[in-house]
């Protein structure tokens, strides 16, 4: 990648600032190369096309369109927008150009993804034998913390006395633990975080009490995992 640029995406225009004079477009992929011939390889526009049949619920992550994101290139080259939207069943990270028009990131090229000061990576997930964007709950040196999503849908019964009608997303959830090569299942308590602190669990465990953390509140981990990594 040979170009640098921060873009602001509103949420009701599809105009796209850069650094240097501001372009006018209807499509984030031709912004991005009017800007650079490779620009297209951090992702493209499409259509919003409605499911075959009438689903509950969201296959997004986040309620609405107006979380604040920044899509990391590298250091110097980050993509700001105020409508970024984690796609769960397509396991992507999206921007709502308009109503009618959807941007998907290409998130192989992509360092991380920050959405309302949430962090996702795109990683080798030995678990399921492939690459996978998943959030990062906590880090150090040595350790990370990591939340993957995953959709069902849960069919609904036609018989209105026996449940609801319509079929609904359900967006599930699950904690894994990476400690060097390993990855494994993880439950966010006391007693499996501060076992995997060793000889600093002591301390990490003060620290916690004397800030009243919570070793079960995903805010919290962030904090707890930085303190162990300055230990």
């Amino acid at each position: 990648m040979k170009f640098n640029f921060v873009i602001v995406l509103s949420l009701f225009s599809a105009t796209l600032l850069a650094q240097g004079p501001s372009v006018n477009t209807n499509s984030t992929a031709n912004f991005l190369n009017a800007i650079d011939n490779q620009g297209a390889s951090i992702g493209s526009s499409s259509l919003i096309r409605n499911p075959s049949r009438s689903i509950e619920g969201s296959v997004h992550l986040f309620d609405d369109w107006s979380s604040r994101g920044v899509a990391v290139v590298s250091a110097d080259q980050k993509i700001r927008l105020q409508n970024m939207n984690f796609n769960v069943q397509r396991n992507t990270i999206e921007s709502k150009l308009n109503r009618d028009s959807i941007f998907t990131f290409n998130v192989r090229m992509l360092e991380k993804i920050e959405i309302n000061n949430r962090t996702f990576k795109y990683i080798y997930f030995p678990i399921k034998e492939g690459n996978r964007l998943l959030e990062v709950l906590g880090t150090s040196k040595d350790i990370t913390i990591y939340k993957d999503y995953e959709i069902d849908i849960k069919e609904g019964n036609p018989n209105p006395m026996r449940g609801a009608l319509k079929d609904k997303y359900i967006i599930r959830d699950q904690y894994y633990i990476q400690n060097g090569e390993s990855f494994n299942k993880f439950k966010l308590k006391k007693k499996t975080i501060l076992k995997v602190m060793g000889d600093k669990s002591a301390l990490v465990k003060a620290y916690v009490d004397k800030n009243k953390l919570s070793f079960s509140k995903e805010d919290d981990i962030s904090r707890i995992f930085s303190h162990y990594d300055n230990l």
